[in-house]
């Protein structure tokens, strides 16, 4: 499910249910959140239960559908608001029209720039949270802007056993793309019957995709990195490349533009002559700087001593962009300074409590990973991380970054507070 996706579902919500809900993503307790509404136990109860059935959370544990609900819809908090009870006596939460999205020069007009070109192929890489999906529907939308048809995908939606079958996989693409676009055509029963599936897969997109479309088409595919681990992936990535190279002699492959967002390292082995991974531009987010961050603050309110506001939340989190967005958005709602918001920022309740619960909970499926972290955060100086699926793993997660010859320390001093704290709390 896509932001926008998420967003169109939380806009559906009744007006009681939403109010539940942001209360939810801003880690008001069960109890405040009962006091805040003058709701009872019961009725709360039956508005998280329609939540997890709005938004497919299953599973029988209380907690873990709490922490499951959070971290599917937690990015989209910097895109709700709450309007005072003056201008909206009913309390409603509504969506912003827009939503604050902070530019970093020059990457924005380079994209823009790059989907121009025939057989465009883009690569955005940052990690989790730095706002890649962001990025690509500003591209996505420019593209749009530009008479051009645009599909958005994202591998988060492919089932399992599709990843560990290619011909499934390309049929699920394939009639992805041609939803999207609104065409009629079926992908086969099965790819691979006269020839290999990816050739068969790129006659499908030639002959019912690109010839029955008269502009440019921009595919943005988000959380590419989700398939690294799976046997689709080397053919799936190298079948781009392969179309990427048909746009230099065919007209009808010109017209294709491809816009892959993803979090680590590639690490899925192909030639480098197959590769889409070292052609077309490559663009990586960084942090927020210190005038970015100052935009972003005054742009959620807060305008009295901002300069001290902006410089306590970057010591503790420097430009990590999602760690911005939180208190900020907090403070929007609440009217309170980052100061307050940060005194109780990592404790039960807290801004970044529930964030911090779900990456411990991510990093307490892979000991090898607990034990990487363990070492970045317990010392001072910079150290480096083997094999390099541990460094990559940890570099997706968002919770170190690199310093001078392949080494790495904690991303911020939250991270470093927090995980040195928990990591001695389990021994």
């Amino acid at each position: 499910m896509n932001k926008e996706e998420k967003l169109r579902k939380i806009d559906e919500l009744p007006p009681r249910r939403k109010k539940v809900l942001l209360k939810f993503l801003t880690d008001k307790s069960s109890e405040q959140i009962m006091m805040d509404l003058d709701i009872s136990d019961n009725a709360l109860n039956r508005h998280f239960t329609e939540l997890y059935r709005n938004f497919g959370i299953l599973g029988d544990r209380y907690e873990r559908k709490r922490l499951e609900l959070y971290q599917l819809l937690v990015s989209c908090l910097p895109d709700l608001i709450s309007e005072s009870n003056d201008s909206h006596p009913d309390g409603d939460v509504t969506l912003k029209e827009n939503s604050i999205y902070i530019e970093r020069p020059p990457i924005e007009k380079s994209c823009y720039k790059e989907i121009e070109q025939p057989g465009a192929l883009l690569r955005i890489k940052a990690p989790q949270g730095f706002g890649k999906t962001s990025l690509l529907t500003k591209i996505l939308n420019k593209a749009e802007s530009n008479g051009y048809k645009k599909v958005r995908l994202t591998l988060l939606d492919v089932d399992e056993a599709s990843l560990n079958d290619l011909d499934p996989f390309l049929r699920w693409f394939c009639n992805r793309v041609c939803r999207g676009l609104r065409l009629s055509a079926q992908p086969p029963e099965k790819f691979g019957q006269s020839e290999g599936m990816v050739a068969e897969c790129k006659n499908y997109f030639e002959d019912h995709v690109l010839s029955q479309i008269d502009c440019p088409l921009v595919l943005g595919l988000d959380v590419v990195d989700r398939i690294f681990p799976y046997p689709i992936a080397k053919e799936f990535l190298t079948m781009f490349r392969s179309w990427h190279e048909a746009a230099k002699d065919d007209k009808n492959w010109e017209k294709f533009r491809l816009v892959m967002a993803y979090s680590t390292e590639v690490y899925v082995p192909i030639d480098v002559y197959q590769s889409p991974f070292n052609v077309g531009q490559a663009v990586e987010l960084p942090e927020f700087d210190k005038k970015q961050v100052h935009d972003l603050a005054q742009r959620h309110g807060v305008n009295s001593n901002v300069g001290n506001e902006v410089k306590l939340l970057m010591d503790l989190v420097g430009g990590h962009p999602t760690l911005l967005y939180l208190p900020l958005s907090y403070i929007h709602l609440k009217n309170i300074t980052i100061q307050e918001v940060l005194e109780n920022a990592t404790k039960p309740g807290g801004i970044y409590h529930n964030h911090l619960q779900a990456i411990w909970e991510e990093l307490k499926k892979h000991s090898e990973l607990i034990a990487a972290i363990k070492n970045v955060v317990d010392t001072s100086e910079a150290i480096e991380i083997k094999p390099n699926e541990l460094l990559f793993q940890l570099q997706s997660l968002g919770l170190v970054k690199s310093t001078d010859n392949n080494r790495v320390i904690p991303r911020c001093e939250l991270y470093r507070q927090y995980l040195h704290e928990r990591l001695q709390g389990e021994e």
